[in-house]
């Protein structure tokens, strides 16, 4: 697998806010990407987007949505997000869904010998380049990292 560090500007979504149980994540964000997938046919990917560490309230939860300048403007009942400019490690994921996990933890391996630190308080993005069959995805994970030389310790 191979892993690149890219500097990315901000990103603006448009689709749903989904806040629920963990058990149930997999079904919502499911329900979620077909609705999005109706709504705009034409879209090139579907970006999830989280905060996997500590965050505001209205921070909480995954977001799936569509590029703003793919989706034009909001349909009733999405949700608007943007997420700041970061730098990223990212590595594709390929294949099933249930096996993503294996793939953040290669990410995170490499990141650790690299030495990048991840930063738990930013958004993290999967751009989902193909979706829809669970056991067929290309996911390219994005990893919020400290650019070599910053200092994130206290």
């Amino acid at each position: 697998m191979t892993l690149k560090y890219i500097k990315e500007e901000s990103r603006t979504l448009i689709g749903f806010h989904i806040l629920c149980s963990e058990a149930a994540y997999g079904k919502e964000i499911a329900s979620a990407s077909r609705v999005l997938s109706k709504e705009f046919p034409a879209s090139t990917c579907q970006i999830g987007a989280f905060i996997p560490g500590p965050c505001e309230k209205d921070e909480d939860g995954y977001w799936l949505g569509v590029p703003l300048e793919e989706a034009g403007e909001k349909r009733a009942g999405m949700s608007v997000l943007t997420i700041p400019a970061q730098t990223y490690a990212v590595m594709t994921h390929t294949g099933s869904g249930v096996d993503i996990r294996r793939t953040y933890e290669t990410l995170h391996s490499i990141m650790d010998v690299n030495g990048y630190e991840r930063i738990f308080t930013s958004f993290c993005m999967e751009v989902y380049r193909r979706w829809g069959n669970q056991e067929e995805l290309v996911v390219d994970l994005y990893e919020p990292v400290a650019a070599k030389g910053d200092i994130l310790h206290d």
